[in-house]
């Protein structure tokens, strides 16, 4: 039952989302309702999804400060607004994916960009970051790799399906927690299933050893340290394997005592084609592929299952995170999608995966997936 207290914070301390017949993404404007009528509708709400509520916080082990009801309160309202949101999505019939709680379901989108390090930027500041990028680790080597990969298979009929996981180059799903370093976790996923093509060795490696050792900026680190890490692995002997250097989530002195699997040294790297997702499928058929999305949109946040399409999701070439694509596929109805092995756990999404529509009329594809694409060639 609602204690007293949190029912007094109630009337005093209120987050009100709106989420409308649309499923616009709800808003989360702090303010107090003096109308009785106001304090009725929202105590009705809140008072009926209070027991799925607690539900979903034991299943997610969430917990507020036992003296700040105020707390729990605002949680519970911002799990409702993105309740509606979900029903509202999945009501209709025309939707390729589906929505449904997870363990980012009380943070405001705002608060789960934060917390993931998914910063947003603008178009002329991309720009400026992929052109210093390009500059700095795309060499000559980079473009012969490139160039012989297009000429081998540009008339090649690709197969309609791969999938890594099933060919067994994939290990499994990990929880990057709140440390913003999915880059690291994009390159040691594509370095592990460099790996296991190559050397039909399958071992987790270490991504705490990239955040301590790596020239990176650890937690706070910037997606595009994925390619900076390749170069670092071209002058380091190999990585430490997950259970010699364990992931601890955070910043930690540099230990290099472990030893190194010969097997994972990075001798170079192919950057593919800006916008070609073509080439992605190209080199899909050889190895995972190491990209960065764009991951903010609250409908990223709540995926579930099924092909995602937000056609928001994208649309400005916008990217801010790192993943690993480890296969594609066709639906029955032939429209494609690219399979995208995350790092949030296989809490969310689809066991930890989520499919993204494959050539979507955007400049760089669903969630800018073929704005920067990037595999390893090793040793």
């Amino acid at each position: 039952m609602f204690s007293s207290r949190l029912l007094l914070a109630f009337f005093f301390y209120l987050e009100v989302p709106s989420v409308n017949a649309k499923c616009d993404v709800p808003e989360y404007d702090l303010r107090v309702l003096y109308d009785f009528d106001g304090h009725t509708r929202h105590l009705t709400n809140v008072v009926e999804s209070r027991s799925r509520f607690v539900e979903w916080k034991n299943k997610y082990n969430k917990s507020y400060p036992l003296d700040d009801a105020e707390e729990e309160l605002k949680r519970q309202i911002i799990w409702n607004a993105h309740d509606g949101y979900i029903n509202c999505h999945n009501s209709q019939s025309s939707v390729s994916y589906t929505l449904d709680h997870n363990k980012f379901s009380d943070l405001t989108n705002v608060e789960y960009r934060e917390l993931n390090n998914l910063i947003v930027k603008s178009s002329a500041e991309y720009n400026l970051i992929l052109g210093n990028y390009r500059k700095k680790y795309v060499d000559d080597n980079t473009s012969t790799e490139m160039r012989n990969l297009i000429e081998l298979t540009q008339n090649f009929d690709l197969p309609l399906h791969k999938n890594w996981i099933d060919d067994g180059a994939v290990t499994p799903v990990q929880d990057q927690k709140s440390c913003g370093n999915c880059w690291a976790f994009s390159a040691v996923g594509a370095i592990e299933g460099a790996m296991s093509v190559k050397y039909e060795q399958l071992t987790p490696l270490s991504e705490q050893m990239l955040v301590d050792c790596s020239i990176g900026e650890g937690c706070k680190g910037d997606l595009m340290q994925k390619e900076s890490l390749f170069k670092f692995e071209e002058s380091h002997d190999g990585l430490c394997t997950k259970d010699d250097y364990p992931y601890t989530a955070r910043e930690s002195e540099c230990s290099e005592n472990c030893p190194k699997l010969f097997n994972s040294i990075v001798s170079a790297y192919v950057d593919l084609t800006e916008g070609n997702e073509r080439e992605l499928q190209i080199a899909l058929n050889m190895q995972p592929v190491s990209v960065a999305l764009q991951a903010d949109q609250l409908s990223f946040q709540l995926y579930k299952e099924g092909v995602f399409d937000d056609v928001e999701c994208g649309k400005n070439g916008i990217i801010n995170h790192g993943a690993l694509v480890v296969g594609y596929g066709q639906m029955e109805d032939g429209g494609g999608y690219w399979l995208v092995k995350n790092s949030w756990g296989e809490d969310w999404g689809d066991d930890g995966y989520i499919r993204l529509k494959k050539d979507a009329s955007l400049d760089y594809g669903t969630c800018s997936i073929s704005r920067v694409m990037t595999f390893p060639i090793l040793v």
